[in-house]
């Protein structure tokens, strides 16, 4: 507790805060040790971020509808592919990212999943382990009907005895 005091101390005495900075501040609520974690958070625009269960996340653009790679994918009659600019940060420990845990949420609360080597204009975030202090970002793509309209990104990844559960919004 008194590390992750002094660590969010120093980075405000730092002057103007940076997207590091902003979401460091969610390191001293991380510090329990409670065997279960529980995060509810979500973000109101496109472009902000959220924090809960020492991770924090947003969505930095939204490519609707996005060229799809036809050399690796066939989208499906009456859909269109939907690109996801998202970024995910670690406040606290190492975080194995699975981009698989990241579901579109449209306007009527339907999850899709995401679609790999679909995409031709964006590179494609990978599975990776992010380590305390770093980000990691790219870009996941979704086939939508034509009618669905993107409200949220939600990360759920299945971590041993932690339910993470972060939502970002889609919309300006």
């Amino acid at each position: 507790l008194l590390a992750g005091t002094l660590f969010v101390l120093g980075l405000a005495g730092c002057g103007e805060k940076t997207d590091a900075e902003v979401t460091a501040t969610a390191l001293a609520a991380v510090t329990d040790d409670s065997p279960v974690e529980h995060s509810e958070a979500g973000s109101n625009r496109l472009g902000e971020w959220t924090e809960g269960s020492g991770l924090a996340m947003v969505a930095r653009a939204v490519d609707d509808p996005a060229a799809p790679d036809t050399m690796n994918y066939d989208p499906k009659p009456g859909t269109r592919l939907v690109a996801v600019h998202f970024e995910l940060g670690s406040l606290s420990g190492t975080h194995h990212g699975t981009p698989h845990a990241a579901k579109l949420v449209d306007s009527r609360g339907v999850k899709y999943e995401i679609v790999y080597g679909a995409m031709a204009d964006h590179p494609e975030i990978e599975a990776v382990a992010v380590e305390m202090g770093e980000r990691v970002s790219g870009w996941l793509a979704y086939e939508l009907p034509e009618d669905a309209v993107p409200m949220f990104l939600e990360y759920k990844p299945s971590v041993w005895r932690r339910n993470i559960e972060l939502r970002v919004s889609l919309v300006e």
